[in-house]
């Protein structure tokens, strides 16, 4: 008789919680914003969880001034935040294909531009 009781007084006091509508793009933005307002907002909330990681591994940065550029410039909060896993050595020209070369590499008359004409070609 106890465990009847005890189980409808569990299963009678569930309260059903209501659906809450929420953004199909970010979750963190309000529902009805614009995909392209929600997509901006969602860039710059991105930038600020950075800026938190930043503020909460400061003691990570040998140099200071990182945490400042990161401030100071918020197009660089996500380069600062990357730093301290990276080995902190620029690559050199040769490591990395640059962008000129992936550009020529593309356009007829330029050294391995020839692949681009036959691309598509039967």
């Amino acid at each position: 008789m106890v465990f009847i009781v005890s189980s409808c007084v569990r299963g009678c006091a569930k309260e059903t919680t209501p659906e809450v509508e929420v953004n199909a793009v970010d979750s963190r933005v309000a529902v009805g914003t614009s995909e392209e307002l929600t997509k901006a907002l969602a860039a710059k909330l991105d930038q600020n969880k950075n800026l938190a990681w930043i503020a909460e591994h400061a003691d990570r940065y040998n140099d200071k001034s990182l945490i400042e550029l990161a401030l100071a410039h918020p197009e660089a909060i996500d380069f600062v935040a990357n730093y301290p896993d990276s080995d902190g050595k620029a690559k050199t020209y040769d490591e990395k294909k640059s962008l000129r070369e992936r550009r020529h590499s593309s356009i007829p008359g330029t050294p391995g531009g020839e692949a681009w004409l036959t691309q598509g070609q039967s």
